[in-house]
């Protein structure tokens, strides 16, 4: 619960520093004196939009810090230990809000997100605003109150989770050039054309051998006779080459010895003679190979006519055969990958919409039962709040799938006995509005496990016996968790536990908003004022004593 809020330089107040105790604080004082800043405060130290204008003037940030007991607030001290921010059995929540730059904020005094600030705030507070029954109105509203009232807010976000999984999975599969999108044209193409590539078998290389062979086959006799010139010349019967560097070594090892500096051109001559007879051998065995196959010639033309045809269909040069083949087998694999991508996301999809199914039928379920037990119990408050031939009721129809599950809910009024109900939007009063989202609130609040409710005005457009029914509810509550409320009706006063005055002051250079904890004579005094104005007599303030015990009693 909260235990102490510090406030400087917001709105009209310089400093402020407030402690706060278990039960019912009430929150009064004349219209205009600035009731509503605590509340300001709260909603900006958990998490709130903060401006510049809530600044207090010459002044250049406002500070506020709040601290709460985590006594009875288990799943706090759990995130907080989750976050590495647990500093013993406190919760001590910051905000600095500068008049340039960004606000800032801290948990137990270590910077963080405003995301997590508020994260933390909605763990700790509840708060019903000034036209808060407004929003009774808006269809997302009386959904996210019925969902409260389930206990099944997890079962929501996992429906939620569920249905932005389907669409993200549909998306990739709608999206161009997808695996959906991907043409099965496209691949029967490819693997006509690959069966095609394949079927002739193109080696890496295979066309340039190709065409070497071919230019050796069909220049056969002319390679021939120039084989036989050379060796002829080379290495023939009479006036060979061979013969005459022979000749010429002999002649010349003869007279190495009267003359050693031959001996380089000796060495040179050998090795030539050397290197010729082994080039002679390599003409005989080339000679020996070249051999006349008409066959092999038909063949290997036909096969480059074949890879021609081939070249000409793909468009390609001959040479590029063999590349093309390995390119449309990546082309192939990456259809055929991308099918069974496809065929995947497909089953994905399946899978996941039969989960949300389930889990939407479970919600349902639980919207059905929370419906008809919600609107037991609002009936059951109506004539309290001045409203005995009024019918309250939520229709729970079935709607296309969405994030929130499968249902349009609708909360629905009849204002005579003898009308069928209608939407609360075509038939309530503003009056009549305010009521039922009032006895909403504070039958949803009973539900939920925050520690601390804070209502701001909640009790506009009620009074008398009304306003009164309401305050006892209110101290009802307080049993079970800390309840701070702003008021203007003496009858919901009456019940506070605490009661703290706001007043307005005329002393310059102080707080122009001052706050007082009221001991028993002040707030009896407060009571009549709130009852009677500022002309206070005995018979008022008799009055109000007796408002007072009959709620202590009560």
């Amino acid at each position: 619960m909260l235990t102490h809020l510090h406030i400087s330089n917001l709105v009209s107040v310089r400093s402020l520093d407030l402690d706060f105790g278990a039960g019912m604080t009430v929150i009064t004082g004349e219209s205009g004196a600035g009731k509503s800043l605590l509340i300001h405060a709260l909603l900006l130290v958990s998490g709130g939009r903060g401006d510049s204008d809530m600044i207090r003037a010459e002044s250049d940030f406002a500070e506020v810090t709040a601290a709460f007991d985590l006594d009875d607030s288990p799943l706090v001290r759990q995130w907080l230990l989750d976050h590495h921010l647990m500093d013993e059995d406190v919760c001590l929540l910051r905000r600095v809000l500068p008049r340039d730059g960004r606000s800032r904020s801290f948990i137990n005094g270590t910077p963080v997100n405003v995301r997590q600030l508020r994260t933390i705030g909605e763990m700790l507070l509840s708060l019903h605003l000034q036209q808060s029954h407004q929003e009774l109105l808006r269809p997302s509203q009386q959904l996210r109150i019925l969902d409260s009232l389930t206990g099944q807010m997890a079962l929501r976000k996992e429906t939620g989770r569920l249905y932005e999984a389907i669409d993200r999975v549909a998306r990739a599969l709608s999206r161009p050039n997808s695996p959906a999108d991907q043409s099965q044209d496209r691949l029967s193409l490819l693997v006509y054309q690959l069966e095609e590539l394949e079927a002739a078998a193109i080696g890496s290389g295979e066309i340039q051998a190709l065409e070497i062979e071919h230019s050796r086959l069909a220049n056969l006799q002319d390679l021939k006779a120039a084989v036989f010139s050379a060796l002829t010349t080379l290495s023939g019967e009479s006036d060979s080459t061979a013969d005459s560097l022979s000749k010429s070594l002999e002649t010349l090892q003869q007279i190495q010895a009267t003359a050693p500096e031959l001996g380089i051109a000796c060495d040179l001559l050998d090795t030539s003679l050397v290197n010729l007879l082994e080039a002679v051998s390599e003409l005989k065995r080339y000679s020996d190979g070249l051999n006349e196959d008409p066959k092999r010639l038909e063949w290997v033309e036909a096969r480059l006519a074949l890879l021609g045809d081939l070249a000409r269909k793909h468009k390609v040069s001959p040479a590029e055969l063999h590349k093309l083949t390995s390119r449309l087998c990546e082309q192939k694999e990456q259809l055929e990958q991308a099918k069974r991508d496809a065929e995947s996301l497909q089953t994905e999809k399946e899978q996941l919409e039969a989960a949300y199914a389930e889990q939407a039928a479970r919600l349902r379920q639980a919207r059905t039962t929370a419906a008809a037990e919600l609107s037991t119990k609002v009936n059951a408050w109506l004539p309290d709040m001045g409203m005995p031939n009024s019918r309250f009721g939520i229709d729970v129809d079935a709607d296309k799938p969405s994030s929130t599950g499968t249902e349009r809910v609708t909360y629905m009024l009849s204002t005579f006995e003898d009308q069928p109900t209608r939407p609360l939007t075509r038939v309530v009063s503003g009056g009549e509005l305010s009521r039922i989202s009032l006895v909403i609130q504070l039958l949803s609040k009973v539900e939920e496990s925050l520690p601390t409710m804070v209502l701001d005005e909640a009790d506009a457009g009620i009074g008398g016996i009304v306003a009164a029914k309401v305050g006892l509810l209110l101290r009802q509550l307080a049993s079970q968790r800390q309840v701070l409320t702003v008021t203007h009706l003496p009858q919901i006063a009456v019940y506070g536990h605490t009661h703290l005055c706001v007043e307005k002051t005329s002393r310059a250079c102080d707080n122009p908003t001052s706050f007082k904890w009221l001991d028993k004579g002040e707030r009896t005094a407060e009571i009549a004022r709130m009852l009677a104005g500022s002309d206070l007599t005995r018979r008022n303030l008799a009055h109000a004593s007796e408002m007072l015990e009959r709620a202590a009693s009560s």
